[in-house]
């Protein structure tokens, strides 16, 4: 596991993609808390993370077919 976040996250794609990509960030119950849009131009996205609490959080980068990536950060401020 990486380092604590504190008040942003960072999320980077370089997969080949079936098409828009989404960034789905779930709470440690498995309740989605945040889900952006990357377009497919796009391959980089900061989402701001000040308003979440501090705990255990579950991220993945998906498109319309599959998981691309998934892991786990946890945030402390």
């Amino acid at each position: 596991m990486r380092k604590p976040v504190k008040s942003s996250l960072q999320a980077r794609t370089s997969w080949k993609t079936t098409g828009t990509v989404y960034f789905v960030l779930s709470d440690e119950l498995g309740q989605t808390v945040l889900t952006e849009k990357l377009s497919e131009a796009q391959n980089f996205a900061q989402y701001q993370i000040g308003n979440l609490s501090n705990g255990l959080y579950y991220w993945k980068l998906k498109d319309s077919s599959r998981i691309i990536k998934a892991d786990k950060i946890v945030i402390m401020k």
